[in-house]
């Protein structure tokens, strides 16, 4: 194996997954600086519904859609004017500065990468609504020269575990899958998919019972180095 592939959110950072941030309700603050009345449970309401309106369309046909994209319906919701691109963008600048704020690294993840780059070439495959995010977190945590390709699926316009984000990250880097390995920790989008172009898997966590696909695992991140190493010798 000459390519490892990493899944990031949840792979290379711990994250919260939920829609709405844990710490600051960036739709509620700005829906009050706008000076609209709305509860804050009817904020919360009609950003999720956004959500889940556009996950729907997505879990269908694979594409992946925007931050903007949220922001439009969730202003329909809110039967108010088209939104100004000035205002979008704020809400959206805020919603993922409240949204990050918990992101951390996964333990031991410097060390590991360092261990796994020095005999292959490492690259990230995310599902993300903005083009801007997964690379400002690579910078953030000081790990972009570990990774020679960033592949999105904002960029793509796919969404892990579509195939053709798959094929896209592998000619970034002008690699042939029968020798990438890909990691991460959710088994549809990290192990199906993957293995639907002829990659080779490491999930991280318990593989479900019952599966068709069959692939390596690991219990946590800080097995990697020894499990990649041993099956790339």
């Amino acid at each position: 194996m000459k390519h490892v592939f990493f899944d990031f959110f949840g792979t290379l950072v711990d994250y919260d997954p939920s829609p709405v941030g844990a710490t600051v309700n960036a739709p509620f603050e700005y829906i009050s600086r706008a000076g609209m009345e709305c509860s804050e449970e009817r904020v919360d309401e009609l950003w999720l519904s956004a959500w889940r309106e556009l996950e729907v369309i997505s879990e269908l046909d694979g594409s992946e859609f925007s931050m903007s994209d949220v922001v439009r319906l969730f202003h329909k919701g809110l039967s108010c004017a088209d939104v100004t691109e000035d205002s979008q963008r704020d809400l959206i600048a805020a919603y993922l500065e409240a949204w990050t704020s918990s992101i951390s690294p996964v333990a031991g993840l410097e060390a590991c990468l360092r261990e796994i780059g020095e005999s292959h070439v490492l690259s990230v495959v995310s599902n993300t609504h903005d083009s801007d995010l997964v690379p400002s977190l690579i910078e953030k945590f000081k790990i972009e020269d570990y990774f020679e390709s960033v592949t999105t699926s904002i960029d793509v316009g796919w969404r892990k575990p579509h195939p053709e984000i798959f094929r896209i990250s592998l000619e970034a880097v002008n690699a042939r899958a029968e020798e990438t390995l890909f990691v991460g920790d959710a088994w549809i989008p990290d192990v199906v998919g993957p293995q639907s172009v002829g990659m080779g898997t490491i999930y991280i966590g318990s593989p479900p019972v019952n599966s068709r696909f069959v692939s390596l695992s690991v219990s946590e991140f800080a097995e990697l180095p020894g499990l990649i190493h041993s099956i790339s010798r």
